[in-house]
């Protein structure tokens, strides 16, 4: 028996319900009491936001490729050593790669990686005996994986999700740890990106809340925390911060820019940086005394007439150009710093 509980929650495809099920495990646990940290598998700026809002805690990304796997275990370690779980979601499928032949880049290489149990999510709908043959077909495929368990997501009945549990035991494969009705998932809202953020959704608070009610009621989660026990990883010596300070930095933060990956700021704070944050559409000028700026991604075309109606803002932030200081920007920041914005 290990020290404290970590699992991925894995999907057999895209659309089965783990970014449901991990905000649910997350919001349900830590309203148990237990100390939550998430994670999530791949680069995504709009599930952290739900998984931090469900925990309470910064959620951090982990990717094999981006990051490698020595980096993957380290930010793992530091950020999960207080908690009493770790939940990690996946992206995708749980084998989705970036190619044939490899599981580079998956929601399965990062469960190798973390030695981390799998709880997988399956869409059950229509099925009996035939979760058997999935459910093998995913424990099997690469060696190392271990499955603690089954969620049937979209079960038809509690006699369908009793059948689905028998055959699974009859089979001895994972158990099932939670059969979920249709329509048991509160709707969080998605747009081209994926999710509509957290930080966006009205009625944010009570959809967390209703997602922990949904664990407690088709959860097993006495049973997933049981079956996800593992030994804690060391935390890896870290460098020494940087205790000269090297000056603020002001971080676009609001509605309409809020894709930052929280890694990313704390290894600038380490470095010796203040972050100060501030909001290119409620602010009428950037933080005083700051050396840089940094405008991070988002939606501004959701928030245009607001942002071009800023003009003390705009002044500024052209102010703080014209005197050759540095700018950073990406994606909806650097739309930001454009001409103007057309939207179809």
């Amino acid at each position: 028996m290990g020290d404290f509980s970590s699992l991925v929650v894995a999907g057999t495809q895209s659309g089965v319900g783990k970014t449901s099920v991990s905000i649910s495990l997350a919001s349900a646990l830590t309203k148990r009491g237990l100390v939550v940290q998430t994670f999530k598998c791949g680069p995504d700026f709009l599930d952290p936001t739900w998984l931090k809002s469900a925990s309470g805690r910064n959620c951090y990304n982990l990717d094999g490729w981006m990051m490698g796997k020595e980096y993957v275990k380290n930010l793992y370690a530091k950020n999960s050593a207080g908690a009493d779980v770790a939940v990690t979601e996946g992206v995708m499928g749980m084998f989705d790669s970036a190619g044939p032949g490899t599981i580079e880049g998956s929601t399965a290489e990062i469960a190798l990686i973390l030695n981390a149990p799998v709880l997988l999510v399956v869409d059950a709908r229509g099925m009996a005996g035939s979760i058997c043959a999935v459910v093998k077909g995913y424990a099997d495929f690469k060696p190392g994986i271990k499955i603690a368990g089954v969620l049937a997501n979209n079960v038809g009945s509690e006699r369908h999700g009793k059948i689905l549990a028998d055959c699974l035991k009859a089979e001895g494969l994972p158990p099932m740890l939670g059969a979920v009705p249709k329509g048991a998932f509160v709707p969080l809202g998605s747009r081209h990106l994926g999710l509509v953020s957290a930080t966006e959704k009205s009625g944010q608070i009570e959809a967390v809340n209703a997602l922990a009610e949904t664990a407690e009621k088709y959860f097993d989660l006495d049973g997933i925390l049981k079956a996800t026990r593992v030994n804690r990883a060391p935390v890896p010596a870290l460098a020494a911060c940087n205790t000269q300070r090297r000056g603020k930095i002001g971080i676009a933060s609001d509605e309409a820019f809020n894709f930052y990956y929280r890694d990313n700021l704390e290894a600038l704070e380490n470095a010796g940086c203040e972050i100060v944050e501030f909001s290119p559409l409620g602010d009428a000028q950037i933080p005083e005394g700051v050396a840089a700026l940094y405008f991070g991604g988002g939606y501004p075309e959701e928030h245009a007439e607001r942002l071009g109606q800023n003009h003390a803002m705009i002044q500024s932030v052209r102010g703080f150009v014209a005197g050759n200081r540095p700018v950073y920007a990406e994606c909806g920041g650097l739309i930001y710093l454009s001409q103007g914005i057309e939207s179809a």
